[in-house]
Formats: structure tokens, C-alpha cells, sequence
């Protein structure tokens, strides 16, 4: 993708609002002129993650990110900024065709190759299955009845033996080396050895939801090495096990239309009852299910029914998959195998309508919970460590409501009063790291050291938010960075500075949106949202820089003091010290009238 023009990424900021946009990843409520959410970012027990449809920037109070609708997609979808901007280009019917040229190795982003080599690798891996090393695996195969149509379907390969099939064919290709171990379809001895990692096994292609390829499961077709059955690439810039799931790609629409998604835990799971019919179907990508899968589901479907092994193992990962689905709010279904069953083998045995009917029965999550674990026959012994231990599994509720009715009726089935559940949930929850983080971020940020750091910030949230031009220009006369004390204030205040002499008219979000510096472009989002708080900000804004020339003269005041002292212990009259500490006693008294208002009757008819 070539340089795009500002005025085309404003246009597609312009044509995404920032609520619809965040309320397709998370459920908002309004709450007077912002929305507000349990941060996507961070574990929280209360919403401090608010949306301004004004502003069109979002900002968590908890853990400090902030940013506009493009700085949302990158970190929710963990793409770059130029993936980011397609997305949304999409989403609003914005063609980026005149923009895209072909571009060197070199000028392609890091998530571009990576795309790139892993669709070679697929072609690579269907290749070989229909080849003749492929034998094995197509006998393999046949035997599970998976047929031709959903191998094609779902790209289904084969990983030759040989310790560097793909490594010696990506290479010949014109892949780096480097790449090939970045994407993690090439492993690195300690010897620096490189060496394919993925060696006769099934492959299986893994897809984000957008469709790109993004990583591989190999289903081990020998015991040899003692080598795991199931292989998953590691994680990589592209690849987030918690945000993937195997075939949505391919299901997403069904899904939506439906309203309901089946989730399995393994892929020839998913291409079964896939080939039966059932096509609104989702599998996990080589990992526990998380809330950010949970957020994910919500994004496609009110509905979800849990289609696990009928083994214990099985009914472990439905109990952690409902506690994780349920506080999103989403209608959760678990449906019942035999012991010795999953669902490939079973709809094999007993065909689409008997599958059907099993769906149609499957209990809601709650009752599941009753027949599984059976609470009211536990001692209260038991009792109590399997509600702890059901309470430490519970996802983030993205809605008191919800959070009050799955409480009661989880409360109803241990004969525990809900008030009980709830008060054991708030002291087990724990804000994270991040959240509990002061200043600049977290939420302790305004607890300043002294006066004078608080009028620095002050002074920052009137250049941010003032449509007053006076004050900024006011501020290029008579503000210096020296007189910031505090050294991250002093870096906000450098870029806010820098960007206001460039341009006096710069709007809030530009002031942000300019820094390269994380933590400054986040502060400053933070300053939009909390808006100017001031009602007379001319005045406020004297108060502030009086303040701070005060506290500079009188740090020279202390040091002119500690000058004469010494100069007296040394038998010398401090004579020119003397004038010096009249002159600025004179000045700290002139501070407010002839120094300061002089600003403002300059500067009286800019606009």
C-alpha cells in the first residue's frame, strides 16, 4: 500500500463512527453524552472505558488507552496502522485501489509477508498432499471421511517428513530465513540449525476472520519422537490464539444469519459436522477459551451452543467456555455427548438428523452446571471450593444486569444467597497491573507531588481543549519548558508546544495523534475526553503561569539565599547578590499586573 493522502484517512475516519465501530467489538451504554464499557484492555470491575460520540475518540481511565476509531481497530485487532485503515476503508465503501502499487520486500509491512509466506505455504501443503508423499495422509483422511470437496474447501495439506521441504522450497521462493522463523513455520536450534517445524503432519490452514492466513495445525500421522498429535504455530504478529477461531472465516455469515454459532474444540470436529450441514460452526485455535473469544462470538451471534467431548476433559472445557460466554451476555447452550463420543465420531455414527435433535435438547448452561457437577449432593465443604473455583473462572460481565441474573441463578442451583456470590466475586477480582498503574496512566494520575505539578497539568488541559487561540498564543510567549518540573509533563508540554507554533489552529486529537510517543498521545486523549473543566480559562490560565514563575523565582530566591550565606561566612559583603534578590522580590510582586496581563491585551484581537 503507497502513501495515502490525509485528507483520504480523514475521510475514513469521518465515515466510521467511533460508537458503531466499538460497539461491533463490545456492548456500550450510554450514560449521559459519552458511552461507557468494561475495558476491552484490561480486567476491571467497574466501566471506566468511555466513548465520546462528540470528540470521536475513545479512553480508558483505568489503564490509559485512548486514541480515535483507527487507533481502536489496531489495538483490539493487534494490526498495524496501515491494516487498520483497510479495514475501516472496507467498512465504509472506500476504495484504497488507486493506493496500492507493488512494493518491494523491503516497503511491504511485516504482516504483509507474513500473509504472503503462510499462502505459499498452504499452496506448498496442498501440493504435497496430493502428491505422492502425500499417500499417508490421504489414506488418513479417507479413513475419517473427510471428503474432496471439504479438503479444497478448507485447504487442507500435508507437511512432508523431511526436516526443510518448506524451508528449502520458501527460500528458492525468495522468502527470508528470518521470516520464515518470525512466522514460526521455521524452527532455530541452539546451533542456529533452522528446520521445518511442522514434519508429517495434516495441516490445517488458520485464518483470521478477515480471511488472511495467519497459521497452521498439523495432526501428528505417526507416534514417532514422541512428537505431540496436535501442533499449532506459536504466536506471532499476526497470529493471537485469543482472538482466532478456526473456520470463521468461512461460517462468519451463517453465523450472523442464524444467530447462533456451534463451537468444537478440534478441527476434524469442525469439518464434519461441517460436511453434515452444519455450517454456523467454529473451532478453538490451539488454546483456552478467553474472554477476548467470548467478545469475538458476541460480535457475530446472541446465541452459542457448546459442543464438546463427552469425556470429562470434555465437560471441564464446556463449564470454563460457559463461564466464559455467559457474562457477555451471550445465551449459552451445552449439548450432551456420551462419555465416549466427540462430535466427529458421533455424528458419524448417528447422522445429521440425530445431531439435530441433540441440538434442539441441548440444556441451557446453568442446568448443564446442575446435572455435571450435581451441587446440592456436596458437603458445604465442597460445595464452597466449587463455587470459588466457578467464581475464578467467570469472565468479565460486560453488563450489571447480566451480572445480576447469571449470579442468581447460579446462587439458586448451590442454594446460595446471590448477595454471597456476589460480594466472594468482588474480593476475589483483582484490578490488573496495568489498571493500578499512577500517573501519567493509571487512575491515581492526579495525585500530584505539589501546587505546581497540578498547574502544570492545568496548563496542559487549557492548551488541549481551549478554543480560546489567546491562551495558546499567549503560552508561546511567556511559557518555557524549564519551568516544568515534572518530567513527563514537560514532554506532553514539548509536542504540545512544538505542534501549536507549527499551527495555532491545530485541533485536540491532532495535538495527539502527532506524537510518536505512546504514553504522550494517550495522556493527551486523555486531556480531550476529561474537556476543559475551567469556567473563566483566561483567568485560570494567568493563575497557572503566575504560579509558575512564583516557584521559579522563588527557587532562585533559595539559591541566591544560600549564595549570600556563604559569601558572609567568607567575611565578603554580598552586594551584587543583594540587587539580585531585590530585583526578583520586585518582579515576584509585579508578576500578576504588569507582567502577566499584558498577554492578553496583546493578544486581544487574535482569532
Amino acid at each position: 500500500m503507497g502513501k495515502i493522502p490525509d485528507s483520504v484517512i480523514e475521510q475514513i475516519k469521518e465515515s466510521n463512527d467511533i460508537v458503531d465501530v466499538i460497539s461491533t467489538y463490545i456492548s456500550l451504554t450510554k450514560k449521559g453524552q459519552n458511552y461507557w464499557a468494561r475495558c476491552p484492555f484490561h480486567q476491571e470491575k467497574t466501566a471506566s472505558f468511555s466513548v465520546s460520540p462528540s470528540k470521536q475518540i475513545y479512553h480508558c481511565f483505568g489503564c490509559g488507552v485512548g486514541g480515535n476509531v483507527i487507533h481502536f481497530v489496531m489495538e483490539y485487532e493487534k494490526v498495524p496502522f496501515p491494516e487498520a485503515l483497510k479495514n475501516l476503508a472496507d467498512r465504509a465503501g472506500i476504495s484504497l485501489e488507486a493506493y496500492t502499487q507493488d512494493l518491494s520486500s523491503d516497503e511491504k509491512s511485516m504482516s504483509s509477508q507474513l500473509y504472503e509466506l503462510h499462502q505459499f505455504a498452504i499452496d506448498f501443503y496442498k501440493k504435497a498432499l496430493k502428491g505422492p508423499l502425500g499417500k499417508e495422509a490421504r489414506i488418513y483422511l479417507i479413513k475419517r471421511e473427510i471428503n474432496e470437496k471439504t479438503l479444497e474447501t478448507f485447504d487442507i495439506g500435508y507437511a512432508p517428513q523431511a526436516w526443510d521441504s518448506l524451508l528449502k522450497a520458501a527460500t528458492q521462493k525468495g522468502f527470508s530465513e528470518n521470516l520464515l522463523v518470525l512466522s514460526g513455520l521455521v524452527s532455530e536450534s541452539e546451533t542456529k540449525k533452522k528446520f521445518d517445524r511442522f514434519r508429517n503432519r495434516i495441516m490445517f490452514p488458520i485464518f483470521d476472520a478477515r480471511g488472511n492466513p495467519v497459521g497452521f495445525g498439523g495432526r501428528a500421522l505417526s507416534n514417532e519422537d514422541q512428537q505431540p498429535k496436535y501442533l499449532n504455530s506459536p504466536e506471532t504478529l499476526v497470529y493471537h490464539k485469543s482472538r482466532i477461531f478456526y473456520g470463521l472465516h468461512k461460517s462468519r455469515d451463517v453465523i450472523r444469519k442464524q444467530d447462533t454459532v456451534i463451537i468444537v474444540e478440534g478441527y476434524m470436529d469442525l469439518l464434519q459436522l461441517w460436511q453434515h450441514g452444519f455450517t454456523n460452526i467454529i473451532a478453538g485455535s490451539g488454546t483456552a477459551f478467553t474472554v477476548e473469544h467470548a467478545r469475538i462470538i458476541k460480535r457475530f451471534s446472541s446465541k452459542a451452543i457448546l459442543c464438546y467431548d463427552g469425556d470429562e476433559a470434555g465437560q471441564k472445557a464446556a463449564v470454563k467456555a460457559g463461564l466464559t460466554l455467559s457474562p457477555q451476555g451471550l445465551t449459552c447452550r451445552v449439548l450432551i455427548l456420551p462419555k465416549d463420543e466427540d462430535p466427529d465420531s458421533f455424528i458419524r455414527k448417528v447422522g445429521a438428523d440425530e445431531f439435530q435433535r441433540k441440538i434442539n435438547e441441548a440444556p441451557d448452561f446453568i442446568a448443564y452446571l446442575e446435572t455435571v457437577i450435581k451441587p446440592l449432593r456436596l458437603s458445604p465443604a465442597k460445595r464452597s471450593e466449587t463455587v470459588t473455583s466457578l467464581l475464578n473462572q467467570l469472565g468479565t460481565f460486560s453488563d450489571p444486569v447480566i451480572e445480576e441474573m447469571f449470579l442468581r441463578d447460579l446462587g439458586q442451583i448451590f442454594g446460595i444467597d446471590m448477595t454471597v456470590l456476589k460480594h466472594q466475586l468482588r474480593t476475589g477480582i483483582h484490578e490488573s497491573d496495568e489498571a493500578q498503574k499512577i500517573y501519567p496512566q493509571g487512575k491515581k494520575e492526579k495525585r500530584f507531588a505539589n501546587k505546581a505539578e497540578a498547574t502544570q497539568y492545568q496548563i496542559l488541559q487549557l492548551l488541549v481543549n481551549t478554543q480560546d487561540t489567546s491562551i495558546r498564543s499567549a503560552a508561546l510567549k511567556v511559557l518555557d519548558e524549564n519551568l516544568f518540573t515534572h518530567e513527563f509533563l514537560k514532554a506532553v508540554y514539548k509536542h504540545i508546544i512544538s505542534q501549536i507554533r507549527n499551527n495555532i489552529h491545530s485541533e485536540a486529537s491532532k495535538l495527539a495523534e502527532t506524537s510518536s510517543d505512546e504514553k504522550v498521545r494517550r495522556f493527551i486523549f486523555r486531556l480531550i475526553m476529561e474537556d476543559s473543566p475551567f469556567k473563566e480559562p483566561q483567568k485560570t490560565f494567568l493563575d497557572c503561569v503566575v504560579c509558575l514563575h512564583e516557584q521559579k523565582i522563588r527557587e532562585q530566591l533559595v539559591e541566591i539565599g544560600e549564595e549570600i550565606r556563604e559569601t558572609d561566612k567568607k567575611g565578603k559583603f554580598p552586594g551584587d547578590l543583594l540587587h539580585k534578590k531585590e530585583a526578583l522580590l520586585k518582579k515576584l510582586k509585579q508578576l500578576p499586573d504588569e507582567f502577566i496581563m499584558k498577554i492578553f491585551e496583546e493578544n486581544r484581537d487574535v482569532k
